[in-house]
């Protein structure tokens, strides 16, 4: 008999300890089975088995606990579940992939090889930004400030840049391939070898813009022209 509750402990104790996010109905079975063996057998098995039960039920949140704490500092893309993004995350190499920061002030911050792909950036404020190599495929960039913002030799191939300001933004070396910048704000941009394959440049202020080497191959111009 004593083995057997200690075996049936011990199987308690696993499976609420490794029962991850279904924990509580894990508990709620446990209990209720072990109301139904009291209420037939025991009383001293209510207590063998609840003091058990909730010993294991406190191990296991800890260990969640713990669990979490190391998959969020080794990957800040977990901080952006929900797009509540913390500002401890934007830093150099962050992984910000899918992240919803519409409006959010990002002023002069270093996102230096940060992963924004598929990253929803509606209205932010990224002017002088360091967006050196980071990675914007597919972004969601309409009106956003990027004035002045370091963006040599990141990917935006197909971002949507509708209505961007991009004012004396650095973009050498970026590549720009099936990316929308309808109406954007180039003035003063430095586009150096960049690559606008495909581009859309409709309506786009590219006054005194640095086209020098810059690759426009089949991208529509502000006029509307096809770029050979």
């Amino acid at each position: 008999m004593t083995f057997m509750i200690f075996m049936y402990q011990l199987a308690i104790f696993l499976t609420i300890c490794f029962s991850g996010e279904n924990r509580s109905f894990v508990v709620f079975c446990w209990v209720l089975y072990t109301f139904v063996n009291v209420w037939f057998f025991s009383p001293l098995m209510f207590i063998q088995f609840g003091t058990i039960a909730f010993t294991c039920c406190v191990v296991g949140a800890v260990k969640e606990a713990m669990q979490g704490g190391v998959q969020t500092a080794e990957n800040p893309a977990v901080a952006v579940t929900g797009g509540a993004v913390p500002a401890s995350v934007f830093s150099p190499r962050a992984d910000l992939t899918g992240a919803d920061l519409r409006g959010r002030n990002l002023r002069g911050k270093n996102l230096e090889g940060a992963r924004l792909i598929d990253a929803f950036l509606t209205g932010a404020d990224l002017s002088n930004a360091n967006l050196s190599n980071a990675n914007l495929r597919g972004a969601f960039l309409v009106g956003t400030n990027l004035t002045d913002a370091n963006l040599r030799g990141a990917n935006l191939t197909g971002a949507n840049l509708h209505s961007a300001l991009l004012m004396g933004a650095d973009l050498t070396s970026a590549v720009l391939t099936d990316t929308e910048l309808y109406g954007a704000n180039l003035r003063g941009a430095n586009l150096t070898a960049a690559f606008l394959i495909n581009a859309n440049l409709v309506n786009a202020n590219l006054e005194s813009a640095d086209l020098a080497y810059t690759n426009l191959s089949h991208a529509t111009m502000p006029d509307g022209s096809i770029h050979e």
